[in-house]
């Protein structure tokens, strides 16, 4: 009887105390699905014609009690172009992830992005230094996309153009750029194959 008080003292403690994430997410046309759990109060930042969607079942984690590894940061999603768009499949969870789509980024349904994982589709800035100077010239941003059922280790970071294929594996603290085949396991700085699962 007491586990059963305590279970559902913290899925009322939980929907409770989750109402401005919700309303928030309103104010920002953020779409989402059925149960999304959030933990911690994240950050939206949103271009209005942009499209932020997340599916049935997201986990938002955004505050170290709910996650031991160590998150440095909340959940942070950020669509900066008005034609960008951040897509999370159902059943995904997100802990202390940092998020950033000048163009897209799509993350398929069962995928877990460990805590302090960065995705992101574009430069932020130019690359030649007289170009920085001046703040003209091209920020190059390319579409990322994670199919389902990948996991992602804690302090990755998943560049530009990235494609990770269905099933596979990121070691923690693991840079990714270009593709990784389905259901293999790559880690390292830059990121390589170590083996298939």
């Amino acid at each position: 009887m007491l586990k059963k008080i305590i279970v559902y003292g913290y899925i009322f403690f939980n929907k409770i105390t989750s109402l401005p994430v919700y309303l928030m997410f309103r104010i920002w046309k953020v779409q989402y699905g059925k149960n999304l759990t959030v933990a911690g109060f994240p950050v939206i930042q949103k271009n209005k014609k942009a499209r932020l969607i997340l599916g049935d079942r997201v986990k938002l984690i955004s505050t170290p009690r709910a996650n031991l590894v160590g998150l440095t940061n909340r959940c942070t999603l950020v669509c900066n172009g008005p034609d960008s768009e951040i897509v999370v499949g159902d059943d995904s969870g997100l802990s202390g992830v940092v998020i950033n789509a000048r163009e897209s980024i799509k993350i398929g349904k069962h995928v877990m992005l460990g805590g302090n994982v960065r995705i992101f589709d574009h430069d932020f800035h130019q690359i030649h230094y007289q170009d920085r100077r001046d703040g003209t010239g091209e920020i190059k941003s390319r579409p990322v996309v994670i199919e389902d059922d990948v996991f992602i280790g804690t302090n990755s970071i998943i560049l530009k153009g990235t494609r990770i294929g269905r099933g596979s594996v990121i070691g923690a603290g693991s840079v990714v750029s270009g593709n990784v085949p389905a259901g293999e396991i790559w880690a390292g700085n830059p990121a390589r194959k170590v083996r298939s699962l």
